[in-house]
């Protein structure tokens, strides 16, 4: 005689996939959204000055996507309160470094001096996925 889980489970995996057969997903249009954001002054509460450019930001997207930030943005570091914080880092990689946060893409066609600089941001930011695909991106380029 079987349990009365055992008997109804074939009915509950059903019904969970038909249920999420009626779920529309808008995850795409969200992630489109939220990448708009990036560099955009809307809503934006932080700025950053990089080689003598402000960046726009939004402290939450930064926060939730990297410890750096979260640190920067709203823990101990000095910074936590500022709207304008200066970074001595280079510029292009560093937009690079925000486009990757808003959008979770980077581009790996760049030339080599530049994403080398991508990655060692990403280091610094601890950005560990990012340095990783870029390490192991540059591996297997300098092996040909």
């Amino acid at each position: 005689m079987k349990d009365w889980a055992t008997y109804i489970a074939p009915y509950i995996r059903r019904r969970r996939t038909a249920e999420q057969d009626l779920v529309y997903n808008f995850g795409e249009q969200l992630l489109n959204e939220i990448e708009s954001l990036c560099m955009n002054n809307l809503f934006s509460d932080v700025s950053f000055l990089v080689e003598g450019q402000r960046l726009p930001a939004h402290r939450l997207i930064l926060a939730t996507r990297s410890q750096y930030f979260r640190e920067l943005l709203f823990g101990g570091m000095c910074n936590s309160r500022e709207q304008l914080i200066r970074l001595e880092v280079p510029l292009e990689a560093f937009k690079l470094i925000l486009g990757y946060l808003y959008a979770g893409t980077v581009p790996l066609s760049l030339d080599t001096d530049a994403i080398v600089q991508v990655r060692d941001l990403a280091k610094m930011y601890g950005l560990l996925e990012l340095w990783t695909v870029i390490t192991r991106y540059l591996n297997g380029r300098s092996v040909s």
